[in-house]
């Protein structure tokens, strides 16, 4: 019941006096009043405030009482407000007109207050009941119609006084043939009053289950329970019916859903919204090693073999969001820690109304011996049974695969064609199965040479091929060919038998240079192999003239090199250089020169790179680094003025810096001679790349008095980080500069700021390529310390320059 102070009631009454009473009256009683003096103004009020109560003086100046309480009483909001007829008209005829009009009572002036107290506190309190009732009664018709379970209520005597449209949905029943149903659908009553446990007990029910036919003669699985119920001390029974056949169906999927669970040979795994691992399979155990109880609450990370990137798992969630489902071949970890591949299949279950993540279902399966069937297919598909080399089939795959990369990519390659000279002679003089350990031991050497970077194949008979990437230079092309020409003349031990008459002879072409299709690759390779053949075998060929010419040279020029060191060609000239401070000669620098038997003097330009690319520069070096002590010691015995020399060192000599100074040690103990009469002259393109070693080491070097000079600065190789880095005594200035200086004005900055900055490294500066008296005068008005170069002396014979000293200089 409402609470008195919300309780709003309307007072109707055209006597002012009375009106006022009557509201004084009820607001001490706690009501919230509203007044009106008219009928018309009444029914205003009432419809804009609801009161809870309405009371009407029947003898009103406008329209009568009964008038304005018909009017609220059709009113939707009024025609369960109580009115209350306040009048003192008292005869029959007009109190039967009140009642008729739908008022609630009658009270008669002069009023009797506290029976209108009361009066009026009853019929709200009826008022609030009533609606708490009719709400009541609502909701449950309401629940009633809206159930989709058949609800029906019976008398006794098995009548079938109720029941809901559910109900009468299950069973097709039309409105007529209510009667009947229990007679025709359902179990007899009594059946159906048997599954009830006690009939004192009126709340507890029981389920039947049973089959019966619709109108169409199907038959359907029913269920009905049974209740008492008691409805104005009458006993009733409340049958309660629905249709299970999607249950039923629903509960046969799902045994079926466990027997695959429980029984299929795939690993099954649940996991929730946020990937934790809700359910596994017996089979899911049985794959992994992990027991239901070590993975239930952990994440399937647990499994994570390491193998893939982080972009791969990436992407396979990417898949999972975007698309609901992903599958794919993945490597897993067992709980021993055997890794194994699988074939996975997730799928995303969403929320059919939010689109919310439920759960991730994981399918997958161990293809192990699935793959290792397929890849003992593979390879003996693709790999020569005898030698393990790919074979012509994979062999013409990667050819094709490098023709289409280098057109995308514009990647180069070269391609060798191979073939063993005299093996057709082992074959036939001491059989197959010594010409099989020949090819053996053929591959062996070849793949040994080439390397994991390149593809070696066996083609059939004793035909190789090598695809070899074009990171490799021409020069280094060469040095491959000249090694597997090399191994491949070494002598075969066969079952203990020696073969010393064993030889390769290999031809080689390029993509795209000779050709970008595999059959005329192929060819060109052939050809340039049969060349070699006709050179004599033993030997290797390019397939274009030019690069055969090239490739002739350089096997000349290293044989011809070969011989210089060992019959010691190379000789030393000398270059002085002049101290722009004392205009002495104290130093001078060692160049080499090639006295070649034949040809004379051969520059260093002409050799020092390709002895460098070889590796024959550090024989070459340690020659020079002798005849250079050699002659320091012997100026120091005839009191030369010449107290140093400047030696040129290759990037291949600091290689290995512990070699090459134990060595330089060596010759100055040899020699009677001082680090400090020794400067090492490095280039800047030396300086680039060397590791923490050779730094190390030049520090202990010059702090042992030995002294390092950056040869050719300012040629565009360095950074000025490494002149910091490196301990530098001397900067060269590049000839380069020097030259062009009277015409340059830039090139006259450039030294001004080498010569600068050299002093504030605390570094000597010397100008080399310095050819006329304006160059020298420029230099030694900028503070130049030492200068060299065609003005003061070309390079010499150590004789030429020991008279050179005596026409120009004296000691002191």
């Amino acid at each position: 019941m409402n609470n008195r102070d919300t309780n709003r009631v309307l007072i109707v009454d055209d006597d002012p006096l009375f009106l006022m009473m009557l509201e004084q009256f009820l607001v001490n009683q706690g009501y919230a009043v509203f007044k009106a003096d008219s009928g018309v103004q009444a029914v205003s009020i009432f419809k804009e405030y609801l009161p809870d109560a309405v009371l009407l003086d029947g003898d009103l100046p406008d329209i009568s009482g009964v008038e304005v309480c018909q009017q609220i009483k059709q009113l939707p909001e009024g025609h369960h407000i109580p009115v209350i007829m306040v009048t003192a008209m008292n005869d029959e005829s007009f109190i039967d007109q009140s009642f008729h009009s739908g008022s609630s009572d009658y009270i008669t002036k002069p009023i009797h207050w506290a029976v209108l107290k009361n009066r009026l506190s009853y019929l709200l309190q009826v008022k609030e009941t009533t609606s708490a009732l009719q709400i009541s009664e609502a909701r449950k018709s309401a629940i009633l119609n809206s159930t989709a379970d058949g609800i029906i209520t019976v008398s006794p005597l098995g009548k079938v006084i109720d029941i809901n449209p559910s109900a009468r949905q299950i069973f097709d029943l039309p409105e007529d043939d209510t009667d009947l149903l229990l007679h025709r659908y359902l179990p007899s009553f009594q059946e159906l009053l048997a599954i009830l446990p006690g009939s004192n007990n009126i709340s507890r029910t029981k389920a039947i289950r049973f089959n019966r036919k619709n109108p169409e003669g199907e038959l359907f699985p029913i269920e009905v329970s049974c209740s008492r119920i008691m409805h104005s001390s009458q006993e009733l029974y409340s049958l309660t019916v629905r249709d299970i056949s999607d249950r039923i169906a629903h509960e046969e999927a799902m045994k079926l859903a466990s027997s695959v669970f429980n029984n299929t040979s795939e690993a099954i795994v649940i996991t929730d919204d946020k990937n934790v691992i809700r359910s596994v399979n017996p089979a899911f155990c049985k794959i992994t090693g992990f027991a239901e109880e070590e993975v239930i609450g952990e994440s399937p990370a647990l499994l994570s073999s390491g193998r893939h990137a982080k972009e791969f798992y990436d992407q396979m969630w990417k898949q999972l969001q975007t698309e609901g489902s992903w599958q794919g071949e993945i490597w897993n970890r067992r709980k021993s820690g055997e890794l194994y591949p699988e074939w996975l299949s997730i799928n995303t279950v969403r929320n059919s109304e939010t689109n919310d993540v439920l759960r991730y279902i994981g399918l997958f399966s161990d293809i192990t011996q699935r793959k290792k069937y397929e890849e003992d297919i593979w390879y003996q598909a693709n790999y020569d049974a005898l030698t393990d080399l790919p074979n012509r089939t994979l062999f013409s795959a990667k050819l094709k695969e490098a023709i289409v990369r280098q057109k995308q990519e514009g990647r180069p390659f070269a391609l060798m064609f191979i073939d063993l000279d005299r093996f057709k002679e082992v074959n036939d003089t001491l059989g197959h199965s010594y010409g099989d350990l020949l090819l053996l031991e053929a591959a062996r050497r070849l793949q040994k040479i080439a390397g994991p970077e390149n593809l070696v194949a066996r083609l059939g008979g004793d035909e190789f091929t090598a695809l070899i990437d074009q990171k490799y230079t021409v020069q280094q092309l060469e040095k491959i060919a000249e090694r597997i020409v090399s191994e491949l003349r070494k002598p075969f031990v066969l079952n203990g038998q020696e073969l010393s008459y064993i030889s390769g002879s290999i031809g080689i072409t390029f993509c795209p240079g000779d050709a970008t299709d595999m059959e005329t690759l192929l060819k060109h390779a052939d050809m340039a192999m049969y060349r070699a053949k006709e050179a004599g075998r033993n030997t290797y060929r390019f397939y274009t003239e030019e690069m055969n010419s090239h490739a002739l040279h350089r096997i000349r020029l290293e044989e011809e090199l070969r011989y210089a060191i060992e019959h010691k060609e190379f000789i030393l000239f000398y270059q002085p250089k002049l101290d722009l401070t004392s205009n002495d000669i104290h130093s001078v620098e060692a160049l080499i020169r090639w006295q070649h038997r034949t040809k004379g003097l051969i520059p260093p330009i002409e050799f020092i790179p390709f002895a460098e690319e070889t590796g024959l520069i550090n024989e070459i070096g340690e020659q020079i680094l002798d005849i250079a002590c050699k002659q320091l010691q012997q100026w120091q015995q005839k009191s030369s003025p010449v107290e140093k020399i400047a030696l040129n060192i290759s990037s291949c000599q600091l290689d290995k810096p512990e070699q090459f100074f134990s060595g330089l040690e060596d010759r100055l103990n040899r020699y009677g001679l001082r680090r400090d009469q020794i400067k090492l002259e490095i280039t800047e393109h030396l300086l680039m790349g060397k590791d923490d070693n050779v730094i190390a080491q030049l520090h202990h070097q010059r702090q042992s008095g030995l002294s390092v000079a950056i040869d050719d600065f300012g040629t565009g190789y360095s950074s000025l980080s490494y002149l910091q880095v490196f301990p530098l005594d001397e900067l060269k200035i590049d000839q380069s500069f020097i030259r062009n200086l009277s015409e340059n004005s830039k090139n006259k900055t450039l030294v001004q700021a080498i010569i600068t900055m050299g002093h504030a490294l605390n570094m000597s500066v010397i100008a080399e390529g310095v050819e006329n008296q304006e160059q020298m005068d420029f230099l030694i008005d900028n503070g130049c310390d030492q200068a060299q170069g065609y003005l003061l002396s070309k390079p010499l014979p150590a004789e030429a320059l020991d008279n050179w000293l005596a026409d120009n200089f004296c000691r002191n």
